[in-house]
């Protein structure tokens, strides 16, 4: 009967002494300008008891309302030692804050703001329209269109932002100024060319082309490419080992760029024309770099080895397409092999090779003189020369007048005697 009666005592000792609250506490999220901050992190912290010390609840994240709710408890058994304190961390994107509230001083509901300023992107695509799917990251958080109205509300910290928008996989960066009430009008929309390739008549080619650290095979028929923000990009187009370095300019509209390759040698005309005069040999030729897209002549060399000499004179433009170039001799040749070497601004080379026969070396007063016939490669340019056949005839003709004229003489005479 003792025993039951001390057990009695104990426990009425204990619920006497044993304190334990429990208490819903509501706390709403606000911006410095009385915003509602959706998507807060919030962290309850409070004393357990005096032995078991303080707990942390877990996260909650604020709603449409920038609400959360938390039931804290606690289960003191000294009541004296019952602290009714407790702690609120609210974390938004990078920044973070904490809060002290007592359950003695309670109110329905516990605001607390952070030091953000409201403020407002615009997306615009490349026909001047709003558009709702974008993604706006800032602060460490995502946001997305304020209910499907085009533009965007953002809580951020004052000052410096890097504010980064993604749309149609197009990311542009905004060094933003934060400040409250501010707008951010933000265009995305990707610069865009047909790229083609084409030999200098015009012929499609394959190539691969780079934009940074992005590569691109463009196929015969080309291939459409988004150069993202940039007007100006600097892109590199290879063909077959050949690479050029471009800087393009690109308008608002998709705009078809022809990058032609020159991959033809010059022309050189087989018909090379020499001609002897006081000054040495002039030696005219023409030649062309073919097709619509060609780069142009940048080099025309003449070498030349003769039974003397060898070696090497520059042509010089004479007309358009007429090359012409002079070989002066220190000893006047009878044989005289030759190279015209032809080349591009893309590097393409032509050769043409050949040979000049001179059958009889003129004298220096008839080095104006033309010389019978050029060779060269495999044909013969006839060349204009003196009719010798018809002089010998005449001197023969009137060898044999003379001989006649003396006979009939030397006939009358011995008629005579």
């Amino acid at each position: 009967m003792r025993k039951i009666v001390f057990v009695l005592l104990f426990l009425l000792y204990v619920g006497f002494s044993f304190s334990e609250y429990r208490e819903n506490v509501t706390v709403q999220v606000l911006s410095k300008d009385k915003y509602i901050v959706k998507g807060a992190e919030v962290i309850f912290v409070n004393e357990l008891n005096s032995v078991a010390g303080k707990i942390t609840s877990r996260p909650y994240i604020t709603g449409d309302d920038g609400t959360v709710t938390h039931l804290l408890y606690n289960n003191e058994f000294d009541e004296a030692k019952t602290n009714t304190k407790f702690s609120v961390i609210v974390r938004y994107g990078n920044v973070m804050r904490e809060f002290e509230f007592d359950l003695k001083k309670m109110v329905p509901v516990l605001q607390v703001e952070l030091p953000l300023e409201a403020c407002y992107i615009y997306v615009y695509n490349e026909y001047g329209q709003l558009v709702n799917d974008a993604i706006i990251q800032a602060n460490g958080m995502t946001f997305t269109s304020t209910g499907g109205m085009g533009y965007y509300f953002l809580l951020l910290p004052v000052g410096k932002q890097n504010i980064t928008v993604t749309y149609n996989e197009l990311v542009r960066t905004i060094n933003a100024d934060v400040r409250s009430g501010a707008v951010y009008n933000v265009k995305m929309f990707a610069y865009k060319a047909k790229i083609q390739l084409v030999d200098s008549f015009e012929k499609p080619l394959e190539g691969i082309l780079y934009i940074g650290n992005k590569v691109y095979e463009i196929p015969k028929e080309g291939r459409v490419i988004s150069f993202g923000e940039t007007a100006n990009p600097t892109v590199i187009v290879n063909y077959a080992g050949k690479e050029k370095t471009m800087l393009l300019s690109l308008g608002t509209e998709t705009e078809d760029l022809i990058i032609p390759f020159d991959i033809d040698k010059p022309m050189i005309d087989k018909n090379v024309y020499f001609e002897l005069k006081d000054e040495g040999l002039t030696v005219k030729v023409r030649i062309e770099d073919p097709g619509k897209y060609k780069s142009g002549l940048s080099n025309v060399l003449f070498y030349y080895r003769t039974n003397y000499e060898e070696g090497v004179v520059p042509f010089y433009v004479e007309d358009f397409g007429i090359f012409v170039g002079v070989v002066k001799f220190r000893e006047k040749p009878s044989t005289f092999d030759y190279t015209i070497e032809a080349s591009d601004k893309e590097g393409n080379v032509n050769y043409l090779t050949g040979r000049y026969e001179i059958t009889a070396v003129p004298k220096n007063e008839e080095l104006n003189e033309t010389p019978k016939e050029v060779k060269n490669d495999s044909q013969v340019v006839k060349k204009p020369q003196e009719n010798n056949e018809q002089n010998i005839l005449v001197y023969i003709g009137g060898a044999i007048l003379v001989i006649i004229i003396v006979y009939l003489i030397y006939s009358k005479v011995v008629k005579k005697d």
